[in-house]
Order: C-alpha cells, then structure tokens, then sequence
C-alpha cells in the first residue's frame, strides 16, 4: 500500500521532471523567453475563448462521470482519473495547435506537449503502483 508521503513524492517527482523536460527543450529547440506584448495579449484572449468552451464541457463530463462513478462502481477512482487526464490532455492539446498556429512564437508548443506527456507518465504511474486502486 502506497501512502500518502509516497503519493506526494511521486507528483513532486513529476512536477521536478515537468521542470527538467521544458528546460531541455527550450535548449535543444532553441526556444527563446521573450516578454509578452500587445499581439501575445490579443492572441491569449483568443486561445482563452476556445479554452473556456472545453473547460466548461471538461467539468461537465467530468461531473457526470464522478456520479455514474459513484452510483454504479465500487471502485471507481482511476476511471475518475483517466477521465479527468483524456480532458485535460484534449484541453492542452487544443491550446498547442492554437499556439502552433496562431502565436508568434509557435515553438512553445512543443512546451505544452511535453507538458501533456509527462502528465501522462504521471498517471500511468500512480495507476502502476495502486496509488489509485
């Protein structure tokens, strides 16, 4: 049985190597920092509208999914877990094509798909070792 210190090392572990991958990318795809400006603020209020349609129907899927979980399965959690990580990562991917397409840097996606990858190796290993069971 994992504990709960275990629990939170792992995520920590998670965020630390979430850190490490965008710092190595920004290396070896030559992503440079840059401040934001007007443009950046237009196109974020742009990707915020799309953003805000998907977290919307995220929560409700995701609400809808917990009720079903709870009235009809015993041990629902890493259904609950799965389905939260498939909304989330539908969100992130949504907002790296916006990125991708319409930012004037299109190269931090590669940011937010690292992102959603290490999100996903952080499920497959609390499923793993019955962190969620």
């Amino acid at each position: 049985m994992v504990t709960l210190i275990q629990t939170s090392i792992i995520i920590l572990a998670a965020f630390g190597v979430m850190w490490l991958v965008r710092k190595l990318a920004a290396k070896v795809f030559r992503i440079e920092e840059t401040a934001d400006t007007a443009a950046e603020y237009y196109e974020e209020r742009s990707r915020q509208r799309t953003d805000s349609l998907l977290r919307d129907y995220s929560l409700v899927v995701l609400v809808v999914a917990v009720v079903i979980a709870v009235a009809y399965f015993n041990e629902s959690f890493p259904m609950i877990l799965i389905t939260a990580y498939v909304l989330l990562a539908i969100r992130m991917l949504v907002k790296a094509y916006l990125e991708w397409k319409r930012s004037s840097h299109p190269k931090r996606a590669i940011y937010t798909v690292t992102d959603t990858l290490v999100l996903l190796g952080l499920v497959i290993t609390l499923l793993q070792t019955g962190v969620v069971s």
